[in-house]
């Protein structure tokens, strides 16, 4: 009884999401986008997009300046280290599109806004321990700086695989019709993001510091996890 139910109600929702799609479809580019800037969750969904990518648009620059400046370090050696953020989105992205299909999309999501935000923690404390007195904690500042970076790869890793499959699931349950436009419309924010980072954490560091800016930046993607952790997708 249990699984005849369980099988009705999956053809149910499958006809359900076969009507919206087919009443949707022949709305027009223009209406769809409008429905979709217009909707919380989905506005909510591609500003943790914005606020991520002008977050990684402030601290790369920033980080190898910080390496040159505070460590003393080659191009060479720097490069290796602002690596790391792009070799723990290699490994974090298939791990987070399995994560993607078990758990609430929306939830992953959240986790990767506070990586980020704590990844600035990260940045912010290794730049303090570097201007330590004592010579132990000045040789934790470096260490400290490369799991800020690794924290934005894994971070990177769950916004893009859940993110894309949270943008899906909010144009079914809204019945907003377009994939594309949403994704166009979370390209967007990415493209934002590394247009707002720079100039907004630049600025706020010949003003307040570099530590600062990042925290800011990072406080910014702090923000957004309650209202996304509050967005029921269809893995709820």
């Amino acid at each position: 009884t249990t699984t005849t139910t369980t099988t009705r109600n999956q053809r149910t929702k499958e006809k359900a999401n076969s009507t919206t799609q087919q009443s949707t479809s022949s709305v027009s580019p223009r209406a769809s986008f409008l429905a979709l800037i217009r909707n919380t969750e989905v506005m909510v969904a591609t500003s943790s997009v914005a606020a991520s990518y002008a977050f990684l648009g402030f601290i790369k620059p920033v980080s190898s300046m910080v390496l040159e400046e505070d460590f003393g370090m080659s191009i060479m050696n720097r490069s290796w280290v602002i690596t790391i953020a792009t070799a723990a989105l290699f490994v974090g992205t298939p791990l987070a599109g399995i994560l993607a299909d078990k758990t609430q999309k929306s939830r992953l999501v959240a986790a990767g806004m506070s990586l980020m935000s704590l990844s600035s923690i990260f940045f912010a404390a290794s730049r303090w321990l570097h201007t330590a007195t004592t010579t132990t904690t000045t040789a934790m500042a470096l260490p400290i700086l490369c799991v800020a970076m690794s924290f934005i790869g894994f971070s990177l890793a769950l916004q893009r695989s859940a993110g894309s499959s949270l943008l899906a699931d909010l144009v079914d349950k809204h019945g907003l019709g377009s994939y594309s436009l949403a994704f166009a419309v979370a390209d967007m924010a990415d493209s934002l993001g590394l247009i707002l980072g720079p100039v907004v954490g630049l600025t706020v560091s010949q003003f307040f510091g570099k530590n600062v800016a990042a925290l800011l930046l990072g406080g910014s993607c702090l923000v957004l996890v309650p209202m996304l952790i509050a967005i029921k997708d269809s893995s709820s």
